[in-house]
């Protein structure tokens, strides 16, 4: 057969080419700043640059002798070249077998046995043979012996193991890693020409190894070389990664990222400020969280950066973004239940020296009309003492039950805005009529809800008004009373504040038990400041709105999402023959179903 390469100068010049690519990626090699990334590919690319200078040594050799040397070397530097080729995929794909002592003392081992076969040669003449051949150009020639083959099948072996770890890095990386498959497959290639060099005369029999090498040593460092290293740098398939190249703009991401920025594709090419504002703050934070959409609330990354090592500090990094959703979120709710039990106790402390006062007040009053013999005024002052003492019990009690039901919800569910109210009215002594402009649904915790509207009910009691009005407007709940409105002299924010006790002591912790209720299902509070006939609450929630029900309007039991038992409100054993379960009318007047909507005739 003729072969297909027939000219010493191409094999010369291949090889002289595989030195060079060598040579020039391991001084691409020496920037890496991963150690043992970086011992591991610089015994690759020097040991496979010495194999290709010296076969093209042994190519051009003009003696015997000179050939044989070069082969003998050739053949010692060439297996330096697999073992690090294993250490080099091992600490590249973040594994540990090349720090293994026991590995590590297996490798030294078979080094020293192999390349102790291949010196004595001469004696047993199983590994190679050198002849002068001139076919298809003068050369010395080698045919390999069955040690040679044995020792060759392991090294492919071996150097498949490696590639086996490095297609693994690239399937789980979650990154576009075909460019550097289809460079792991040029690598191989070479193996393909040695395989065609002994079992016809396409090419000459040669170790072609060493080129495979230089195109990898190319490819990887020159080519490919941020997407070679990104795919370091992505140590796990979970998170979401974002690369930016050395001008901080926008080169590559993976599935995750796009999943948490779904508008990521339009980014390329932009700067980390302009394309991710929000990263950009974060990496200037200590704490470094970004906070997206996650579809059922929102979702907590904290963000973290990386460098490529291929390149040093000042180069390109990779951004990871690891979802701490769960831990931000109960972080979270651990500081609004801290804030929350600090409001409660300095207003605790501002309601209780408040009926302090008044009893010490009104017991020395006592004590000064019995001294005067005015029998009346002590009476009268004796009656203001009980009434002070049983509002100081009644304020223990709403902050206890502020306490209890401030805790973190177990579950929501679709509600019943009517089932609602007509619950809380058992629930309620106070003389205001619960009414609702129609049966909407919000998603909640029912026992909160209830709780929310007799709060507010207390509320329009202490407001001077005859009704209460609960309806949804848009994604808000709102409560609606006919009392006083608010007045410009007083700061909205007042209302919902515990030492404020606006407009008045008795209204003091009506709304901002409206309030904390609302804060547990990440809710707003706010005082509609339009509304001039009254007070109008805005609960604001993207949980109002038509849906399905989970409960019918005649319920008056406990979700099934909620707890067994919850806490009652203070007023619930007087409620229950109060007779108020009949005062929601089925058909509510138009002008207190304009309120709930929030709107009025006048509008």
């Amino acid at each position: 057969m003729i072969s297909l390469v027939d000219n010493i100068g191409v094999y010369v010049l291949v090889y002289l080419l595989a030195t060079v690519g060598c040579a020039v990626g391991t001084g691409r090699a020496l920037r890496v700043e991963d150690a043992e990334t970086r011992t591991g590919l610089l015994g690759l690319l020097v040991g496979s640059g010495g194999w290709a200078l010296l076969q093209t040594l042994f190519l051009v050799a003009p003696t015997y002798q000179v050939a044989y040397l070069s082969y003998v070397a050739s053949l010692v530097v060439g297996l330096s070249s697999i073992y690090a080729w294993l250490y080099f995929a091992s600490a590249f794909t973040g594994r540990t077998l090349h720090r293994s002592r026991v590995w590590r003392q297996v490798a030294v081992v078979s080094f020293l046995l192999i390349v102790g076969l291949k010196l004595t040669n001469p004696l047993h003449g199983s590994y190679f043979d050198i002849t002068w051949t001139t076919e298809p150009f003068a050369h010395y020639a080698t045919t390999h012996g069955v040690s040679h083959w044995v020792i060759t099948g392991a090294s492919y072996v071996a150097a498949g193991i490696g590639f086996f770890m490095l297609f693994e890095a690239f399937t789980e990386a979650d990154y576009d890693t075909l460019p550097l498959a289809g460079l792991s497959v040029l690598t191989a290639a070479p193996v393909g020409l040695d395989l065609l060099g002994y079992t016809t005369d396409v090419f000459i029999e040669m170790n072609y190894e060493p080129i495979g090498v230089a195109v990898f040593a190319v490819g990887a460092l020159f080519v490919f070389r941020d997407r070679f290293f990104v795919v370091q740098a992505s140590d796990t398939t979970q998170k979401p990664l974002l690369y930016f190249d050395a001008n901080d703009r926008l080169r590559d991401y993976n599935d995750h990222a796009e999943v948490v920025y779904p508008e990521i594709r339009r980014r390329c090419g932009d700067s980390l400020t302009a394309a991710f504002p929000d990263i950009a703050a974060a990496l200037d934070t200590e704490t470094a969280i970004v906070e997206r959409d996650a579809g059922e609330g929102a979702g907590y990354y904290l963000v973290t950066e990386t460098q490529a090592s291929h390149a040093g500090p000042s180069d390109s990094r990779v951004i990871h973004l690891t979802d701490v959703t769960g831990a931000e979120r109960r972080r979270r709710e651990l500081d609004r239940h801290n804030q929350q039990l600090e409001s409660i106790s300095a207003g605790l402390r501002h309601e209780l020296l408040n009926q302090l006062n008044i009893l010490q007040g009104w017991i020395r009053e006592t004590e000064r009309a019995v001294t005067d013999g005015d029998t009346d005024s002590a009476e009268d002052a004796l009656e203001t003492v009980n009434d002070a003492g049983d509002r100081a019990v009644d304020i223990i009690e709403d902050f206890v039950s502020l306490t209890q039901y401030g805790t973190t919800l177990d579950g929501t569910s679709r509600l019943s805005l009517e089932s609602v109210v007509v619950e809380a009215r058992t629930a309620t002594d106070t003389d205001v009529s619960l009414l609702v402009a129609a049966d909407e649904t919000v998603e909640g915790s029912r026992s909160r809800l209830v709780h929310m509207v007799t709060s507010a009910a207390e509320f329009a009691a202490a407001n001077g008004a005859d009704s209460l009005a609960v309806g949804v407007d848009g994604d808000a709940v709102t409560f609606t009373d006919d009392g006083d409105p608010v007045g410009d002299e007083t700061n909205p924010d007042d209302y919902f504040d515990l030492d404020a006790a606006v407009p008045n002591s008795r209204a003091g912790l009506a709304l901002p038990k409206v309030r904390v209720l609302a804060q547990l299902h990440g809710w707003t509070v706010r005082l509609d400041e339009g509304y001039e006939t009254g007070v109008r609450v805005v609960v604001a929630t993207s949980g109002a709105g038509r849906g399905p029900v989970t409960s019918t309007p005649t319920e008056t039991t406990a979700s099934t999402s909620e707890p067994a038992e919850e806490p009652q409100s203070s007023q619930a054993s007087t409620s229950t023959e109060s007779g108020r379960e009949n005062r929601l009318p089925s058909v509510v007047p138009d002008g207190l179903r304009q309120r709930a909507r929030g709107w009025t005739s006048d509008d």
